[in-house]
């Protein structure tokens, strides 16, 4: 056996996978961090698969606003915004914005974050507390 599993159409894993790609079709995520990386593969994925998204990201505007077109250009809705995840006021404020341009989010995908300078030699204070705060 090389390890490699096949499923059939009819597989209870296949069918809930179909099932869920379906419920989700024309549904609209959350995802924090989609700019790039991680962030921007999933959103391009299932945005491909047909949900629309709303992303956000806290350096990267060109990169946002890129994957947002790429987006809209499946005939999806996408839009970007640029909240500072790592305080409470952004948070509340992005949620209203966020609900009245798409009404309901129907899934979050939480995943922002940020590098630094790993060196020991060279990182400050103020970089170890932004990483940590977002």
């Amino acid at each position: 056996m090389n390890g490699i599993v096949t499923l059939s159409p009819c597989h209870p894993v296949t069918l809930s996978y179909h099932f869920l790609m379906e419920s989700l079709k024309n549904k609209i995520a959350l995802i924090t961090g989609g700019s790039s990386g991680i962030g921007k593969a999933t959103a391009l994925t299932l945005a491909s698969l047909g949900l629309g998204w709303a992303l956000t990201y806290y350096t990267g505007c060109k990169f946002a606003g890129d994957v947002r077109d790429q987006i809209r250009d499946m005939g999806r809705h996408a839009n970007c915004y640029a909240p500072n995840l790592g305080a409470p006021a952004p948070i509340d404020e992005l949620r209203p914005q966020v609900l009245h341009e798409f009404c309901q989010i129907v899934l979050l995908v939480n995943n922002h974050g940020l590098t630094r300078d790993p060196s020991l030699q060279t990182i400050t204070s103020d970089m170890v507390t932004d990483v940590v705060t977002v």
